[in-house]
């Protein structure tokens, strides 16, 4: 009896000591930045006199027909008009679908797309390498110039759709915001957008619980003016716990990106809920009844996981809870070592 006493006091002790060590981990408070910004970089697109610029557009946007290939260089005038010099760094980035459902150019693209067929620097290059990092004196200007040049496969020959990219400048020692010019260019016919949604998970951001939804365009197509509805309930009720509308959304061709979705309440409750999402888009290319997609699905929230986005958001120890957790593991340890040791006995 005192052996068994003695092993089971050290099977609670060690399971006690992994549940403090969880505990500490997952209770380190997050240290937000300060935002604050100041005058951000003025970009002017030089698109007077570009082939294949479509008329009206304030971005580099080429309308190509199905046999058409496309070979030139374009600009982008660059200016300081801050008060100090600045440092500017240039990327060329395939676009991609940020968390609010926004068009963006200042992410790798690369690692969210879906079944994309060309890379960024398949069309797009720098025609200065150096102009991927500069100086901007105060009220400088500077033109950077992007060569274009369409790929000579068959990939490309047969490609129907929408390619899109964007320069994107940063100021990496200043707080702005980054500023983009889009590169579009669109193919033949092109093709319809084809949207589906995928993992659901729980998450935490700026101090809230919120839920992801992993939401997919696999075709190359911009879809815009575009609308999110989505709803979280407890499954088999109308008990929404958690729910986000987004109007005039937009999703780029080939990404991906986790829609999210706050929780209504401060913690998150373990348990079993649906998902139901409508995307409803007037996209001109659906003329005037648009279309819709809705999507439902039943998805599971573990005690890990709430125990981690709650600590997360509130950075404060669920107590009672912690304590129930630690006596149902101890009691469920015992149990579980005496009947091995009762088969062994036997």
């Amino acid at each position: 009896m005192h052996k068994f006493l003695t092993r089971n006091s050290l099977s609670i002790g060690s399971l006690l000591l992994f549940l403090s060590a969880f505990v500490v981990f997952f209770a380190m408070p997050n240290v937000q930045a300060d935002n604050e910004a100041t005058t951000p970089l003025q970009v002017e697109p030089q698109t007077n006199d570009v082939k294949f610029q479509q008329a009206g557009s304030n971005f580099f946007d080429f309308k190509l027909a199905a046999t058409d290939k496309m070979e030139q260089t374009v600009a982008v005038k660059v200016t300081n008009p801050s008060q100090k010099q600045v440092k500017v760094k240039t990327s060329l980035n395939k676009a991609t679908t940020s968390p609010t459902a926004e068009v963006i150019y200042n992410q790798n693209g690369e690692k969210s797309a879906v079944k994309s067929l060309f890379k960024t620097n398949d069309l797009f290059t720098l025609a200065n390498p150096a102009d991927g990092e500069f100086e901007l004196n105060p009220g400088e200007s500077k033109d950077i110039q992007v060569k274009i040049k369409t790929p000579e496969t068959a990939t490309y020959t047969s490609f129907s759709g929408e390619i899109l990219a964007g320069i994107n400048f940063n100021e990496p020692d200043e707080k702005n915001d980054d500023v983009s010019v889009p590169l579009a260019i669109k193919k033949g016919k092109g093709t319809d957008p084809n949207i589906r949604m995928g993992k659901i998970e729980t998450a935490s951001k700026y101090d809230t619980n919120i839920i992801n939804a992993l939401v997919s365009n696999t075709h190359p197509s911009l879809l815009k003016n575009t609308d999110f509805k989505a709803d979280i309930v407890k499954k088999g009720t109308n008990d929404v716990v958690a729910s986000f509308t987004r109007t005039n959304g937009e999703i780029a061709p080939n990404s991906k990106f986790n829609f999210g979705i706050p929780w209504n309440t401060k913690r998150v409750i373990p348990g079993v809920y649906t998902i139901k999402l409508k995307i409803n888009s007037s996209d001109p290319q659906f003329g005037s009844k648009g279309r819709t997609w809705f999507f439902e699905k039943d998805f599971i929230v573990t005690v890990f996981d709430a125990v981690k986005a709650n600590l997360a958001v509130t950075h404060s120890i669920p107590w009672l809870f912690m304590l129930i957790v630690i006596v149902l593991l101890a009691v469920f340890s015992s149990l579980i070592y005496g009947f091995i040791k009762i088969r062994k006995a036997k």
